[in-house]
């Protein structure tokens, strides 16, 4: 059943869910190529998601 996401909890879902096709795509003969595929964008999307977590960061000691 579909839910709604914060925004803590999207990134986590989105990483899992590349973090899963990575892992089956690599069990299955065949499909490693869609592995090779999603890597660029699994680490594309840990940068993105680092960089919004240092910005939160420095705005929560912004406003304490």
């Amino acid at each position: 059943m579909a839910r709604m996401l914060n925004k803590q909890n999207s990134s986590k879902v989105h990483l899992n869910a590349c973090r899963r096709h990575i892992r089956f795509s690599n069990q299955f003969k065949g499909a490693e190529k869609y592995a090779v595929t999603i890597k660029p964008a699994y680490q594309n999307l840990i940068e993105k998601n680092a960089t919004v977590q240092a910005l939160l960061e420095k705005r929560q000691g912004c406003l304490r």
